[in-house]
C-alpha cells in the first residue's frame, strides 16, 4: 500500500479492481521518443520509450489493447502505427563477437483495433487513481548491483524520459508501479527461471532479493512468492501462481509504506475481475526503456546520462527514506571512511577484505570516523543508505557489493578493488567501454558526483600508495563539500 506523508498506512487504500465504468468512451493515445540513428528504422525500438493514454489490459489472455481514436485512424497509416509503437520491454545482450541480442519476446507493442470501438464497460481500479503502469521484462536480478543498475535504473529513465519521476517541483503526482510481463518460453538471460532445473537456486535467489527491496524501492509490497515478476498476476488475482517460490522474507524492516497488491495470505480469489467485463483501464501506461535505460548504454550514451544518475539517487533514497528523506537529506554528512565488506559474495577467494588498510585508516582518522560493515548484515536498507550518504570515502569490491556507493553525496570517493578473473576491469576490456559493457565499470566511469579509483588485485599489498592516496581523496571530498557549502557534522577538515 502506498501512504502519503500525512496519511495512516493502516488505513490507506490498496490497489485493486472496484468496479465496471460506462460512462464514457475513452480512447487510446501515444508519444513515443527513440533516437533516429542512421536511419535504421529496424532497430529503433531499441531505443524508443512510450507513453499511452488508455491502454487496456485483458488478464484472461495478458494482452494490451490499443484503441485509436477516429482522427488518429484516418490521419496514421496502420502499419505506421504499429512499427512507430514497437518497443523493447528488455534489455539488449551484447555477444562475445561484439552483436547485440534481444530475445524475441522483448520486442513488444500493443494490439491495435484500427476497426473496434473501445469497449462500453470496463473494469477500472481504486486509488490511487494516479497509478503509472511501467511495462517492463526484469533482469531477474539476483544481488543488489544487478537489481539497481539494470532494473531500477532503466525503470527510472522510462520515468525520467517523460519527465515523471517527482523530483521536479513541477512534475505531475503520480504513483509509478512496475508491471513485469513474463517471457512466455522462459527467462532468455538465463539468469533466474523457476521452470529451468539449471535455474532454480537463482529463481530463489531473485525472489528473496526482489521481496527485500521492492518495498523500498518502489514503495510496494511484492507478493511472498516472488510471482509478482509475472505478468499481471497481481491484477488477475494470486491463485493459481506459476512457479512460485515461497521465500521467508522475515526481517526487522518496516513495510508499512508499501503498496499491497495481494491482499491477505488466504484470500486467494482476491482483486479477481468482476462480471461483465474483460478489460482492465489502465489510464497511464510507460514502455520500452529505451537508450539511457539499456545496460549497453556506453560511450556518447553514458556520457549524456552522467548528470542523470544523481537523479537517479535521489529518486531511490527519497522512496527508501520516505517520508523522511527530505529531512534526512539536509543533515550534515559524518564524513565516515567506510569499508564494505564482501560478507555474501561469490567469490570469496579473489575479492579483499581490506585487512592492511583499515588499521592505517583508524590510526589517520580514528575509530569513530571509520565503519566497517557488511551490508548484507544491517537490519534494514534505509541503514545502509543513510551511511553511505554519511561517507567521504568508500571501499568496496567491484561488482554488486559496491552499489550502495550510488548513495553517496556529491563530490565523494569510491576506492574499487578488481579481483581475480576481473581484473581486467581496472585497464581491460571491461573498463574499455567500446569493447565488452559491465554496468558498475561505465557508472563509475561517467558518473559525475563521486570519483572512482580502482585498486588492481596486485596493487592491494602497496598500503603505504593507498594511504596517501586515501588522504588525498578524503581531503578532496571535504574541499568538494565546503564548495557547495556543506560541512561534516563535527565541522572539521582533516588532512
Amino acid at each position: 500500500r502506498i501512504a502519503d506523508e500525512d496519511d495512516d498506512p493502516e488505513t490507506a487504500n490498496d490497489v485493486k479492481i472496484v468496479g465496471i465504468d460506462d460512462s464514457d468512451t475513452l480512447y487510446s493515445s501515444h508519444h513515443c521518443v527513440y533516437a533516429p540513428e542512421g536511419g535504421q528504422d529496424s532497430t529503433r525500438f531499441l531505443t524508443r520509450t512510450c507513453r499511452y493514454t488508455n491502454l487496456y489490459y485483458e488478464p484472461q489472455t495478458e494482452n494490451f489493447h490499443y484503441f485509436p481514436s477516429p482522427s488518429e485512424r484516418e490521419t496514421v497509416d496502420f502499419l505506421t502505427l504499429a512499427a512507430n509503437m514497437e518497443v523493447s520491454l528488455g534489455h539488449v545482450i551484447r555477444t562475445s563477437t561484439n552483436r547485440e541480442q534481444t530475445p524475441p519476446e522483448s520486442i513488444w507493442k500493443p494490439e491495435i483495433h484500427n476497426d473496434t470501438q473501445p469497449p462500453e464497460k470496463y473494469a477500472i481500479m481504486s486509488s490511487p487513481s494516479n497509478l503509472v503502469f511501467q511495462l517492463y521484462i526484469p533482469f531477474y536480478s539476483f544481488n543488489m548491483g544487478h537489481l539497481l543498475w539494470d532494473d531500477a535504473l532503466a525503470l527510472f529513465s522510462m520515468l525520467d524520459t517523460f519527465r515523471l519521476t517527482g523530483l521536479n517541483d513541477d512534475d505531475p503526482d503520480i504513483t509509478p508501479l512496475p508491471f513485469y510481463v513474463e517471457m512466455k518460453k522462459g527467462d532468455k538471460y538465463f539468469r533466474c527461471d523457476a521452470a529451468n532445473k539449471g535455474l532454480r537456486d537463482r529463481w530463489g535467489l531473485c525472489t528473496k532479493m526482489y521481496n527485500r527491496f521492492f518495498p523500498h524501492i518502489y514503495r510496494y509490497q511484492p507478493h511472498k512468492s516472488g510471482d509478482i515478476l509475472r505478468t499481471g498476476n497481481w491484477l488477475r488475482g494470486m491463485s493459481g501462481v506459476y512457479g512460485g517460490v515461497v521465500v521467508n522474507t522475515t526481517n526487522n524492516e518496516d513495510v508499512s509504506n508499501a503498496i499491497n497488491l495481494h491482499g491477505s495470505e488466504d484470500e486467494s480469489g482476491w482483486n479477481q475481475m468482476l462480471p461483465n467485463a474483460t478489460l482492465v483501464l489502465l489510464p497511464t501506461v510507460l514502455a520500452g526503456i529505451g537508450k539511457h535505460g539499456q545496460m549497453m548504454c556506453e560511450g556518447d550514451c553514458a556520457l549524456h546520462r552522467s548528470s542523470q544518475l544523481f537523479s537517479f539517487r535521489s529518486y531511490l533514497l527519497r522512496n527508501i527514506l520516505y517520508p523522511n528523506y527530505e529531512s534526512i537529506s539536509k543533515q550534515l554528512p559524518a564524513g565516515y571512511i567506510t569499508f564494505s565488506l564482501p560478507g555474501g559474495s561469490s567469490r570469496p577467494h579473489e575479492v579483499s577484505f581490506f585487512e592492511n588498510i583499515i588499521p592505517i585508516a583508524k590510526d589517520l582518522y580514528g575509530e569513530e570516523k571509520v565503519k566497517v560493515v557488511d551490508m548484507a548484515k544491517l537490519p534494514t536498507f534505509q541503514e545502509e543508505a543513510h551511511l553511505a550518504m554519511n561517507t567521504a570515502v568508500f571501499f568496496a569490491n567491484h561488482g554488486g557489493g559496491s552499489s550502495t556507493s550510488i548513495f553517496l553525496p556529491w563530490g565523494s570517493s569510491v576506492f574499487l578493488y578488481a579481483a581475480g578473473a576481473h581484473a581486467k576491469y581496472k585497464d581491460g576490456p571491461w573498463i574499455d567501454i567500446g569493447k565488452k559493457v559491465h554496468l558498475d565499470s561505465i557508472f563509475y566511469a561517467t558518473s559525475s558526483y563521486i570519483r572512482p579509483t580502482w585498486i588492481h588485485e596486485n596493487e592491494r599489498d602497496d598500503v603505504v600508495r593507498i594511504a596517501k592516496m586515501l588522504q588525498s581523496e578524503y581531503k578532496r571530498t571535504m574541499e568538494s563539500w565546503i564548495e557547495r557549502g556543506i560541512h561534516t557534522n563535527d565541522g572539521q577538515i582533516q588532512d
